[in-house]
């Protein structure tokens, strides 16, 4: 064998071989490394865009709930509906912001005593307009306190609505139990603007409510909220901010080449 030849096969074997081992090792480690930090960085993004989908529902609740807290803690009110019953009073003094807003005014036995709904009073029944998902709510409202206000998300005619409810009672009595009180209801419409609001606010692109219809998965993009029968399954949607992928795109073609 030429003795050039014998040189440059043991050159081979022993030097350029071993280095483009070595390489494509560092290369299948960079890959692996860079995969695992886009991977992470995903995962984070659509933690902190969950909590703040929740949280943006809660602004949007708490919002809701003072109102109705306004309303009802007072002895005025109290006075015009639990000593003595003014249908005439309620109609001028409780009013909502929104002309498609509901409000509900019930008794201890949760039987209707006033409604308001498309900015109109009207002698509608609130279990015969809501979905079954407003009883569990009042259930749930009477389990605590009569001055404490709970929320939900429900659909009403495929529409998201927010409801507040909360109990009518004189300032002195917003430490008694809720199980016997009076109810005062007040849903909003969460139309297109006040998401849009929301979507600006903080900063989730094209934020939207989409029905269930079934669907139950979750996604980067996605938080589950109470549907019209009770199932977890409408949501709040939204175009998610992925920077993992960003990371992929930047840094990929580089890799590969």
């Amino acid at each position: 064998m030429n003795p050039t030849a014998s040189l440059d096969r043991r050159f081979l074997l022993r030097v350029i071989l071993p280095m483009f081992g070595l390489i494509a090792i560092l290369l299948a480690g960079a890959i692996a490394g860079v995969l695992m930090l886009s991977s992470k960085q995903n995962y984070l993004s659509t933690e902190f865009q969950h909590r703040t989908a929740k949280n943006a529902l809660r602004y949007f609740a708490d919002e809701l709930s003072n109102m109705a807290s306004g309303m009802a803690g007072r002895d005025e009110t109290a006075t015009h509906v639990i000593d003595a019953f003014d249908a005439g009073w309620l109609a001028e003094h409780l009013t909502a912001e929104q002309a498609d807003a509901f409000l509900f005014v019930l008794g201890p036995d949760d039987r209707t005593l006033f409604s308001r709904t498309g900015g109109r009073v009207e002698a509608k029944k609130a279990h015969g307009v809501l979905p079954p998902t407003f009883g569990q709510l009042i259930a749930r409202w009477r389990a605590g306190h009569i001055s404490d206000t709970v929320t939900q998300l429900m659909a009403v005619d495929g529409t998201p609505v927010l409801f507040a409810v909360t109990g009518i009672h004189k300032i002195a009595d917003r430490n008694e139990l809720a199980d016997n009180g009076y109810v005062l209801a007040i849903g909003r419409r969460v139309d297109r603007a006040s998401l849009r609001h929301l979507s600006e606010t903080f900063m989730l692109p094209n934020l939207s409510y989409e029905p269930g219809f079934g669907q139950t998965s979750d996604g980067p993009g996605r938080l589950r909220l109470m549907s019209q029968d009770g199932t977890m399954s409408d949501a709040l949607v939204w175009d998610p901010i992925l920077p993992g992928d960003q990371i992929i795109k930047a840094i990929g073609p580089g890799l590969g080449l």
